[in-house]
């Protein structure tokens, strides 16, 4: 091992393609300072660790924990080498500390990207495949799928999905893959996909995101829906925790408000959606109730990340989830639905199979295979939330299809099943999906 061995990493990210960047030199690891250091040096690094291209280098970030000393090397990459060591390659004088440090993103060896928009945070979605870009056709593109790229690039919270009425139509070939995002994963190859002819795309008629890329957006993790799980805080480039020893409702309130949620019908202080996988930013809210955004509230906001021992979470009223009940199976028995706090039932009239299959597919139990009743299965209680439920057999889950009593909003929201194991959640003879 010779001592201009250089191997890089990225550490303390979300994910082995994100966070602060370390070199190895020889046989010792150290931070790298923002040292000249551009996008055309990332693409490098994020090429040789196999994690796509890079998306963006933020110097000057709070990087907590470093390695020490920090070096200011300075690389000199054009862009299209296939590891560090073929970059010229200089030292610096820099005095560097933990203020200094460089953090990058990449895309991943999946992608995706957004191009043409007014920054990297908004454009027409491209995802890389066979060695090439590729638009995807909005044909099924859900605010759901939208989410989860927002999330995936670190660029907060989605505003909305405009298409080519923003961006225009775009220059990359077409691909008919449709993702069935629920939400909730961390990245866009995470998410069930089909591969469809029978769609047809053009040029207008393909996909694009606004992401906020904001300094403090908000969201809900860990738990069984978008309107249910843990607080978390979008800040200076990374998700964090909120914690509050004394977390209300009427914080909780406006956490369901600012997420077009309903209102709040738990909050908790407690590990019951994870602690300790993310730092605390925001400490000790206090709100009025009627603030239409957290940010607004009372708070003691840290300068710095903290790992504490605590954290906040909520349950708001359109917190959805289905379950089948009475059957004597998880797979099998009667439709319950939980909305607003309660477990209800749905009507049976022109309820069919291809009903039935929206319903056995979210829950992880295949495709339906007759709609009697079991024989110990015992009449429902509760409201009824569902009645004439129409399906056409595409929807992936039971609020895409139509109802005479449509509990389910139909626009600006999504729904999501959580990916951790139900077990821990549900009485063994159920088994809940929620949206």
């Amino acid at each position: 091992m010779c001592s201009e061995h250089r191997i890089p990493r990225l550490v303390s990210g979300d994910d082995p393609c994100s966070g602060r960047l370390d070199v190895m030199f020889g046989d010792k690891w150290y931070t790298m300072c923002d040292n000249h250091w551009d996008i055309r040096d990332a693409n490098v690094e994020c090429r040789q660790i196999q994690s796509g291209i890079a998306m963006s280098v933020r110097s000057g970030a709070d990087l907590g924990e470093i390695i020490e000393p920090i070096r200011s090397d300075i690389f000199e990459c054009k862009g299209d080498e296939t590891t560090l060591w073929a970059c010229p390659f200089s030292s610096g004088t820099r005095q560097c500390n933990y203020k200094t440090g460089v953090d990058v993103i990449c895309s991943e060896t999946h992608g995706p990207r957004l191009v043409g928009g007014k920054n990297r945070c908004s454009g027409i979605v491209e995802v890389p495949h066979a060695g090439q870009w590729w638009t995807l056709c909005d044909a099924h593109f859900s605010l759901a799928d939208a989410s989860v790229i927002c999330y995936q690039l670190h660029c907060g919270a989605i505003i909305g999905t405009p298409g080519v009425a923003q961006f225009g139509e775009g220059s990359s070939p077409i691909w008919k893959k449709s993702y069935r995002c629920r939400g909730n994963e961390s990245r866009i190859a995470d998410c069930p996909f089909s591969l469809s002819d029978e769609v047809r795309c053009s040029f207008g008629n393909i996909s694009g995101v606004v992401c906020s890329d904001e300094s403090w957006s908000l969201r809900l993790t860990n738990g069984e829906s978008r309107c249910d799980g843990r607080v978390e805080v979008y800040h200076n480039g990374r998700w964090a925790r909120v914690q509050d020893h004394v977390w209300s409702i009427n914080d909780s309130n406006v956490v369901c408000t600012e997420l077009g949620c309903g209102s709040s019908i738990s909050a908790y202080n407690t590990s019951m959606y994870g602690e300790r996988d993310r730092p605390v930013w925001v400490k000790e809210v206090q709100c009025e109730g009627t603030e239409l955004q957290l940010r607004n509230c009372s708070t003691f906001t840290l300068n710095r990340f903290f790992n504490d021992s605590s954290g906040v979470g909520v349950r708001c009223s359109d917190h959805l989830q289905v379950r089948l009940s009475d059957g004597g199976d998880i797979c099998a028995g009667r439709l319950e639905i939980y909305y607003n706090g309660t477990w209800g039932t749905g009507c049976d009239d022109s309820w069919d199979t291809v009903d039935s299959n929206v319903v056995c597919g979210p829950l992880g139990c295949g495709t339906a295979l007759e709609n009697k009743r079991p024989p110990y299965c015992t009449r429902g209680s509760g409201p009824i939330w569902l009645d004439e439920v129409r399906c056409s057999g595409n929807e992936f889950y039971l609020w895409e299809c139509l109802s005479s009593k449509q509990i389910f909003p139909r626009s600006g929201k999504m729904y999501t099943t959580s990916s951790v194991d139900r077990a821990q959640r549900n009485a063994p003879e159920e088994r809940t999906a929620s949206m």
